[in-house]
C-alpha cells in the first residue's frame, strides 16, 4: 500500500501550491493561537481557494470552543478536522465532518494503550500518532519509537513526529502506517516550507513505496545475472549449426536480460563499430546472433566453451545496481581466451526481475593500436 504523506503547519498560498506540485497528498492548517503555524480565517480561506483538486486540506485544533470551530468551518472549506486535545468523542463528532483524533504516545502505555484510547473514538476516520503526552500540543519536533505503532489496526494510522527526509523511509519501514505527517522537518523557519526538504522528503517516501513492492537489489542478484548472462552466451553458441534455434535462445535471454519492452537500453557492444549503440531489441538479438547490418555476424554464434566475470567493483544504490570490471571468453576450440572491459548496469523490471539497462563493452587498449 502506498504511504500517503500531509504537510502540516501551511500558512501561504504559495508554500500550498508548492507542497501540492512536490506530491503531498494533504495540508494541514492550524488554528491554535499558541503554535507559530497559526494562521488566521481569511489566510485559511485563501489558501483553500486555491488549492487543487484531490488534495485534502485537514483543519488542526486543540481543545478549541465550539463556537471557534464553527465559526472556521463556515468561512473555510475543510475536509477533514484533526484533534489534538483532551477533546471527547461527543465534542469531536458533533461538527459532522471527518476527523482524526490524535493519539500522544508518550506514556500512553502507562494509561490503558492504544488499543483503549481509540476505541473510545469510534466515529474518528483515523489516528495520527505523535510523540508529545496524551492531550498535550504535539509539533515537538521529536520521534519516539516507531515500534509502538500498533500494527495492522483496522482504521488509518498517521505517523507524525521528528520525521525528515533522513529518517522518513526508515520510519515508514518500521511502523507501516497509512500515512505520515511532516511540519518542521521540512521548513526553513516556523510557517515557511523549504521546496528543497519538500523534495527531499517525498523521495524518501517515494523510496520507501517502492521497497515495499520491491527489495532493494543485493549483490547476489547482480552476481546471479551474470551467471545467466554467461550461461546464456555459451548456451547460443553450442546451436551455431540452428540459426533459428540460436535466434530462439537470443531473444529468450535478451528478452530475460535486458530492459527492451520497458525503457531505454544503453547498450554498446564490444565491437560495434559502424552502427555502435543498439538502442533496439532487435539491433541487440542482430548483434547477438547476426542480421541485417553487415558488421553483425553473430557475436553469440562462436563456440565459447566458457565465460567468466571478474567485477573490478559492484556498487547497490537500493533501485539500481552497476559492476565495472573484465569478463573473459574461452574458445571452445582452441582454449584461449580473450579479455573484454564491461560496464552494466541494473534496475528492476515491473515484474521484479533484474534487467540490463547500461551495457559497455570494450576491448582493452593496446599501444600501437
Amino acid at each position: 500500500m502506498r504511504c500517503r504523506v500531509k504537510v502540516c503547519g501551511i500558512t501561504s498560498v504559495t508554500d500550498a501550491l508548492m507542497v501540492g506540485a512536490a506530491g503531498a497528498d494533504a495540508l494541514g492548517l492550524v488554528f491554535y493561537p499558541k503554535s507559530k503555524r497559526n494562521l488566521s480565517i481569511t489566510q485559511a480561506a485563501e489558501i483553500c481557494a486555491a488549492v487543487p483538486p484531490f488534495i485534502t486540506t485537514v483543519g488542526l485544533f486543540l481543545d478549541a470552543s465550539a463556537d471557534f470551530v464553527h465559526e472556521v468551518l463556515a468561512a473555510v472549506p475543510l475536509d477533514i478536522l484533526q484533534f489534538h486535545g483532551s477533546e471527547t468523542p461527543d465534542y469531536c463528532r458533533q461538527f459532522s465532518r471527518p476527523y482524526l483524533k490524535a493519539v500522544g504516545m508518550k506514556g500512553l502505555a502507562e494509561s490503558g494503550g492504544f488499543a483503549e484510547y481509540a476505541a473510545r473514538f469510534p466515529d474518528a476516520q483515523g489516528f495520527l500518532v505523535d510523540s508529545h503526552a496524551p492531550g498535550a500540543a504535539g509539533g515537538t519536533g521529536e520521534t519516539f519509537d516507531w515500534t509502538q505503532v500498533p500494527q495492522d489496526y483496522p482504521k488509518p494510522i498517521i505517523l507524525a513526529g521528528g520525521l525528515t527526509a533522513e529518517n522518513v523511509a526508515e520510519a515508514i519501514r518500521t511502523s507501516r502506517v497509512y500515512a505520515v505527517d511532516v511540519s518542521s522537518g521540512v521548513e526553513s523557519a516556523p510557517g515557511v516550507k523549504d521546496a528543497a526538504k519538500v523534495q527531499a522528503f517525498m523521495a524518501g517516501v517515494r523510496l520507501a513505496n517502492y521497497l515495499a513492492i520491491h527489495p532493494a537489489i543485493t549483490e547476489a542478484e547482480v552476481l546471479q545475472a551474470q551467471q545467466t548472462w554467461a550461461e546464456g552466451l555459451v548456451a547460443i553458441g553450442k546451436l551455431a549449426g540452428d540459426a533459428v534455434a540460436a535466434k530462439a535462445a537470443a531473444e529468450t535471454l535478451v528478452r530475460r536480460l535486458y530492459n527492451y519492452g520497458e525503457g531505454k537500453v544503453l547498450f554498446k557492444p564490444t565491437k560495434a563499430s559502424d552502427d555502435q549503440f543498439r538502442e533496439t531489441f532487435e539491433q541487440a538479438i542482430s548483434y547477438f546472433v547476426g542480421g541485417d547490418h553487415h558488421e553483425d555476424h553473430g557475436f553469440a554464434l562462436h563456440p565459447w566453451a566458457a565465460v567468466r566475470f571478474e567485477n573490478n567493483s559492484v556498487f547497490l544504490d537500493v533501485d539500481s545496481a552497476g559492476a565495472m570490471g573484465n569478463y573473459y571468453f574461452t574458445d571452445a576450440k582452441t582454449g584461449a581466451e580473450t579479455k573484454v572491459e564491461f560496464t552494466f548496469a541494473y534496475r528492476r523490471a515491473g515484474d521484479g526481475r533484474l534487467v540490463i539497462f547500461l551495457h559497455h563493452s570494450s576491448l582493452p587498449y593496446e599501444a600501437g593500436h
